[in-house]
């Protein structure tokens, strides 16, 4: 029995609609579009980006401007011919894109010349830079597991090493400091603790400095009432218990200067009560 594979299998398109195909190219030729005008829209310039990482502050727009719209339904269009989803792409967003458009120019059987993609990360490429990436900001990948561990510390880990020791022991491969709280004192005890927790342990850990951003600061609030919220009583599996009961008098409310309307308040009152009556 002859278990050798035929050189070539002949594929047949006869299922695909031409005019599917063309919806779809000019689909993502306009997602092609709107990556370069973010790319082109000075975000990067007018960023302090280091040479070497141009390329990859290339693909991060490239992503922010895929990532504006919902594709779920082009996914599953492509999804449907066989061809990639676009799912996966972020190391390499354009790249991923320009071989879709490919593919699809040669299935429409269009002329259209092979897209090229310049100073972005390439499909092996990017996976490359991401794994770079990721080992200088969070560490080197960890042998039993294929995730790294980051833990926010809290404000005691600059005064207990045990908490810092042990953290380290079970996993921690990064420690993240939130700079928005605490300050130099508690940050360096932090750090302090985790060099000494390296040397008893024998592991490393990186360093991560979270620093604030631009908050908006809208000064001091006038003070003025206060809103209350009532609640029915609700067992462990959130079934309610009990209704929320609220017990009051509304002309009690009322405030002083208010006089005419509470002579208003107290006649509809009378006027329910004596209807009720009768």
């Amino acid at each position: 029995m002859d278990s050798t594979f035929p050189k070539s299998i002949p594929i047949k398109m006869q299922d695909v609609n031409q005019s599917q195909l063309e919806e779809l190219i000019q689909n993502l030729n306009l997602l092609r579009s709107e990556m370069l005008e973010l790319e082109t829209s000075g975000l990067i310039a007018a960023t302090e980006v280091h040479p070497e990482h141009h390329a990859t502050a290339r693909n991060l727009m490239h992503y922010l401007a895929l990532r504006r719209h919902d594709i779920r339904q082009l996914q599953s269009k492509l999804a449907g011919l066989g061809l990639s989803s676009l799912g996966g792409t972020e190391p390499h967003v354009l790249s991923s894109l320009h071989a879709i458009l490919n593919v699809l120019h040669k299935l429409a059987g269009s002329a259209e010349s092979a897209l090229a993609s310049e100073a972005v990360p390439e499909l092996v490429e990017g996976d490359a830079l991401l794994e770079k990436n990721s080992e200088a900001l969070l560490g080197a990948a960890p042998v039993a597991r294929h995730v790294r561990i980051m833990v926010t510390m809290p404000p005691e880990a600059a005064t207990k090493y045990e908490l810092v020791r042990d953290l380290l022991a079970q996993g921690m491969d990064c420690m993240r400091i939130n700079c928005a709280h605490g300050g130099p004192d508690a940050w360096s005890g932090m750090i302090r603790n985790l060099r000494r927790a390296e040397t008893e342990t024998n592991k490393r850990c990186k360093v991560a400095m979270d620093l604030a951003g631009p908050k908006l600061r809208t000064g001091p609030i006038e003070p003025g009432p206060t809103m209350l919220k009532y609640r029915p009583q609700r067992d462990t599996f959130g079934r309610v218990v009990s209704p929320a009961r609220i017990l009051g008098d509304i002309l009690q409310r009322m405030q002083p200067h208010h006089e005419k309307k509470r002579s208003m308040l107290r006649k509809l009152h009378l006027a329910a009560a004596f209807h009720a009556e009768a």
